[in-house]
């Protein structure tokens, strides 16, 4: 489930592909592992702990203009 938190984080895969790479073979299955482990679901997840893309900078870091 480590792994999966990482590609979560760090790619924009699908939990289709996601769950693939961490040896399930049912993306359902591997949700309700994670939700069990982690108490939130991988959209969840990502939602909450997903880095920005390289070169766009993170909505939180964004400033207003100054139209002074």
């Amino acid at each position: 489930m480590r792994r999966a938190k990482e590609l979560l984080m760090g790619t924009d895969f699908t939990l289709e592909h996601i769950a693939g790479l961490c040896g399930f073979e049912h993306p359902e299955y591997m949700s309700v592992m994670f939700k069990r482990i982690y108490k939130q679901t991988p959209g969840e997840y990502r939602k909450a702990h997903s880095k920005p893309a390289k070169g766009k900078p993170s909505p939180r870091k964004l400033k207003p203009y100054d139209f002074k």
